[in-house]
């Protein structure tokens, strides 16, 4: 089954095959699965999409082979969905989610705008730490999975158990970033402090100044999370137009972008 890898949830979400209004594969829970002791559906809400069904455990697996698998692991099996304004819920290729956020419960957001916590919610595995929190072989993991996102046609592809150099810019370690992100936290969050455009410079300019490749927000950071789940970038409303002039001025100079 296809499912997309989303750091911005915590659940393993996958179309049952007693959902009428989910297309394309689904998955029959019943043969294999054991139904987790809950006394009603229950429902997961992901922006304007709704999915009702119920908590299953079952084997799960990245891919064919023994080092990607977890017994029993906990996911949710859609059983009916419903789509507001014109939004259509899960469409085909993708049969489901599977979230990727940290292990943490909602209410220990950094960013200080605690989650209403419903009562009884539990948060889902994060199948990659799982797998990875384990030996195989006498050998333990290492606790990492890196995204390779390729143009609109091109493959693109996770590596798990840490990453591979040839995916990497030069083939050398010296071009990967790494961040501190906060702790604790449900999201893969860090603070942001500016913007570039096209070729990196320093983050001089800031809002409402001439526009250039790169500036400074007008606070001293914004609270920023990686949603691998979502198609666009969000950003606080007061720098919409500034954002807008620093990306046609950059256009202008880069093309492509670099």
């Amino acid at each position: 089954m296809h499912v997309v890898p989303d750091t911005g949830s915590d659940w393993m979400l996958v179309e049952g095959h007693k959902c009428d209004n989910c297309a394309g594969d689904k998955f029959n829970a019943d043969i294999s699965g054991v139904k987790e002791p809950v006394t009603k559906r229950s429902e997961r809400k992901y922006g304007s999409v709704i999915f009702w069904g119920s908590e299953y455990r079952d084997k799960v697996c990245l891919v064919d082979s023994p080092d990607a698998c977890e017994d029993k692991f906990r996911f949710f099996l859609i059983e009916k969905s419903k789509a507001r304004h014109h939004y259509k819920g899960i469409l085909e290729p993708v049969d489901g989610i599977m979230g990727l956020s940290r292990p943490e419960l909602p209410e220990l957001l950094y960013n200080r705008k605690k989650l209403k916590n419903k009562k009884g919610y539990k948060t889902g595995d994060n199948l990659f730490l799982t797998i990875a929190d384990r030996e195989i072989n006498g050998e333990k993991k290492q606790k990492i999975f890196s995204f390779y996102f390729a143009a609109m046609g091109e493959q693109s592809f996770i590596d798990y158990y840490g990453y591979l150099l040839y995916n990497v810019r030069g083939q050398s370690e010296k071009n990967i970033k790494w961040l501190d992100v906060h702790t604790p936290d449900y999201y893969w969050s860090v603070e942001c402090y500016g913007v570039s455009f096209g070729k990196p410079s320093e983050m001089t300019s800031k809002s409402g100044e001439k526009p250039g490749n790169s500036y400074r927000f007008e606070e001293e950071s914004l609270y920023t999370l990686f949603d691998t789940g979502a198609s666009y970038i969000g950003f606080p409303k007061p720098y919409w137009d500034h954002f807008v002039e620093n990306l046609i001025a950059a256009a202008s100079v880069n093309k492509p972008f670099t």
